[in-house]
């Protein structure tokens, strides 16, 4: 070699632009941001990009049309609150939505997503001067029979929104199946680093992250598109009935303060009182919410084990939400100082 000096050089300049391209992303998931301290904050100073969740498209028995379930509701008027860059608005859409719809339904269904996005975005630009990012994100776990539905819906909200970045999530399983699942029409995915699986085991509350299982997904690590890395540091709530897990409710924390319809039994675990519907949820007696989440050795674990696996730009954590989060704070700060 003539320049080996030269080389070496090279080389550390390729090694840091590589370390630079990683960014490194926290979910927002709630509905109101009230933190009490300065601990249940979101820590600002340790990312650089917000998956901001706009609302939910859900099914509505009551009308049989979709409706929009609203997640974030305009306080956010903390410029501080969204870190040092632009957010990505993420909306979620219920898989039930795709399968009662019929697909000439697709194009104004994309047209109201945009249009609610849009009205968002106007009201978080009014009250904080921040503007989201270049970028949208849409959440569904779509299955084989709704698919095709699926991906004509994201291309009618690319053809509304051509100057962004349309993003979509990936769970595990359609990752691993992607021929039976699927590859969206999209430019990236975020793939979401764990299992919710189909345990019936109400005793546990540890299901979301198997790290003995994550082998299986990762025999093939080819995916046609760029990836991120979406992990759990939230939990959330599973719903069972005689047994059986039924999915997976989206309920406000402040639930559980409500003793006339929900008894608390054992760490996390709540037994509903009577039938009622709840926070857009159909409850009945003797139902069990369990919040499941996953231990910080568990995750750093399976954290070392699939970043060896995959390529990928962003590391993200899904979601903050103290005090669950708590205990995750060290893991998440020492992840993004190491990738």
């Amino acid at each position: 070699m003539r320049h080996p000096i030269a080389i070496v050089v090279l080389l550390c300049c390729m090694s840091c632009k590589s370390k630079q391209e990683n960014t490194h992303a926290l979910y927002s998931w709630t509905a109101f941001y009230q933190p009490a301290d300065s601990i249940a904050k979101l820590p600002s100073d340790a990312f650089n990009h917000l998956y901001l969740h706009y609302f939910d498209v859900t099914w509505s028995d009551e009308y049989n049309i979709p409706l929009p379930k609203p997640s974030f509701r305009h306080q956010f008027a903390d410029s501080a609150f969204y870190g040092k860059n632009p957010f990505t608005p993420v909306i979620h859409i219920e898989n039930r939505v795709l399968a009662q719809l019929p697909m000439d339904s697709m194009a104004p269904l994309a047209a109201k997503m945009n249009s609610k996005m849009e009205l968002l975005s106007s009201k978080i630009l009014q009250q904080s001067n921040v503007k989201p990012a270049d970028e949208i994100q849409v959440d569904c776990n779509w299955t084989p029979a709704t698919k095709e539905k699926y991906f004509v819906l994201l291309l009618q909200l690319k053809q509304l929104q051509p100057q962004k970045e349309l993003s979509a999530t990936v769970n595990l399983y359609a990752f691993k199946e992607k021929a039976t699942m699927g590859v969206p029409p999209v430019t990236r995915v975020m793939l979401q680093c764990y299992d919710i699986g189909r345990s019936n085991d109400t005793s546990s509350n540890n299901v979301n992250l198997d790290p003995e299982s994550l082998a299986g997904y990762f025999k093939d690590n080819v995916y046609p598109l760029p990836l991120d890395l979406a992990f759990p540091v939230a939990g959330w709530m599973v719903q069972y009935r005689d047994g059986k897990k039924l999915g997976y409710p989206y309920l406000f924390e402040f639930f559980r303060e409500d003793t006339s319809l929900f008894k608390a039994q054992g760490e996390g675990q709540y037994i509903v009182r009577k039938d009622t519907s709840y926070q857009g949820t159909a409850l009945k007696i003797n139902d069990l919410l369990s919040r499941e989440t996953v231990q910080p050795a568990v995750l750093a674990s399976a954290i070392k084990y699939i970043t060896g696996k995959i390529k990928y730009r962003r590391i993200a954590f899904w979601y903050w939400n103290p005090p669950v989060t708590y205990q995750y704070r060290d893991l998440i700060r020492q992840t993004f100082t190491t990738h």
